[in-house]
């Protein structure tokens, strides 16, 4: 007969620890729907966009989605798509248009004074950071930043400018993204690297190379945790592991150049895989991966997912693009094979965070999954590329953050700033506050989104 489990359970062996998704057993007699967490999570895509070929078609519970949307059409009911929000903030302070497009993303405030074309970094912290504040508190990390890519020759924590970073925790301190899945598995599960060290346990990673698995190591916890549970129970406890294999799997294919795939060699820490630019899409959807596990088994309940940085030099060999993605930005709208890489390119990204749905979606919980129980926020650098601009951004919005959001809409809004969209977020998820950023663009909640 299956028992009562704390949601703190986890599988543990000597340094390495397992966490677990939500469990029927972790159910309490009666338990609420409240009891089980929101979360907010932010998937950022840099470059630009084209809006007339973004729009869906349509408008409020009525629409149908573009071709550069359609990867998105599984989870349309789930939905809140958004035209019309302009990043007004972007209108004044030091800096250019990516570094302000970058800077102000999810500050919503002017940048610092600085070097860097006039500019420092942002001026105070970013939404998630003030969101994880009020409802991170209890988990092993109060937020978690997932890179892809994000790398760019300065040492982690220091020398980057505001093109760079998406988190700060606040004015002037930025929180730069993890972009080595190795590091993140192994701040997941085997406890927090050593202070000041900056890359993954290297027992961890040795370990990964010779095929070992964490797995191998809580065998006996598992063994003593399976009388307790139901067999449904049992069927997401074998999936989770499963899942947790796979990592593991690719990881180790990522960490080892081909010479080294046939023997037992420990992969170099080093830039190996995570950057190399053919892995681009490889890499995103590990750290997919690994923040859909993060956010299931209750480590953070906010996290931010960037894909690369303002600017984005990468070149998307594999949609037959030849050029890279800053640079095709830049072309005019007369140039009609770089209108195309555009769209491909947005679509591309659209793929990646449907991919990212689906593992949100497929941990269930109280109240649905993980994914209904959480706030996307899908948000894109500049509107549009060839003329740096901030008007009509792109946002997306997915899941219902536990109820609280009103989805499987499009939402044609006029005249309101990101503060606004900002303010929204943190209403949905717990955390609402009267202003956001620079006081004198808020509003308030942006009509229509909330229920």
């Amino acid at each position: 007969m299956a028992s009562h489990l704390s949601r703190r359970t986890i599988l543990r062996s000597g340094s390495f620890a397992v966490g677990l998704p939500f469990l029927d057993a972790m159910m309490r007699p009666r338990r609420s729907q409240a009891a089980t967490p929101k979360r907010f999570v932010v998937f950022f895509q840099p470059g630009g966009n084209l809006r007339e070929k973004w729009l869906p078609g349509g408008a409020d519970t009525n629409f149908t989605l573009s071709p550069q949307l359609a990867p998105l059409q599984a989870w349309k009911s789930k939905l809140v798509i958004i035209d019309g929000v302009a990043m007004s903030s972007t209108r004044s302070g030091p800096g250019d248009d990516h570094l302000r497009g970058m800077g102000h993303q999810l500050t919503a405030q002017a940048l610092q004074a600085g070097s860097n074309l006039g500019a420092g970094l942002a001026g105070g912290p970013s939404v998630d950071q003030v969101i994880a504040s009020k409802i991170g508190a209890g988990t092993p990390f109060a937020s978690k930043e997932f890179g892809v890519q994000t790398w760019t020759g300065f040492a982690p924590g220091g020398g980057g400018t505001a093109w760079d970073y998406l988190a700060y925790a606040s004015a002037g301190k930025a929180l730069p993204a993890e972009d080595n899945p190795t590091t993140i598995f192994s701040s997941m599960f085997k406890g927090l690297p050593a202070k000041g060290a900056t890359g993954p346990d290297p027992a961890l990673v040795q370990r990964l190379a010779q095929r070992k698995s964490v797995l191998d190591f809580v065998k006996g916890s598992y063994s003593t945790l399976l009388p307790k549970v139901s067999r449904e129970d049992r069927q997401r406890l074998d999936a989770h592991l499963t899942g947790i294999r796979d990592i593991e799997t690719r990881l180790t294919s990522l960490n080892q150049p081909p010479e080294m795939s046939s023997n037992c060699m420990q992969p170099p820490l080093s830039n190996v895989g995570y950057h190399d630019r053919s892995k681009y899409g490889e890499v995103g959807k590990l750290q997919s991966d690994l923040l859909a596990m993060a956010l299931a088994c209750d480590l953070t309940r906010v996290a931010t997912l960037q894909y690369h940085r303002s600017g984005s030099d990468v070149v998307f060999s594999w949609l037959g693009i030849t050029g890279n993605h800053h640079g095709i930005d830049h072309e005019p709208d007369s140039n009609a094979d770089a209108q195309a890489s555009i769209l491909k390119i947005s679509k591309w990204y659209n793929e990646q965070l449907a991919y990212l749905l689906a593992k949100l979606d497929s941990y269930k919980e109280p109240g649905g999954s993980v994914l209904d129980n959480s706030l996307v926020l899908h948000t894109v650098e500049l509107s549009r590329g060839n003329v740096h601009s901030h008007n009509a951004q792109p946002y997306v919005l997915a899941g219902g953050a536990g109820g609280a959001v009103a989805t499987g809409r499009f939402l044609k809004i006029q005249n309101r700033s990101h503060n606004d969209l900002l303010l929204t977020c943190m209403a949905a998820v717990g955390a609402p506050a009267a202003t956001f950023g620079d006081p004198s663009l808020c509003t308030g909640p942006l009509p229509g989104v909330l229920v």
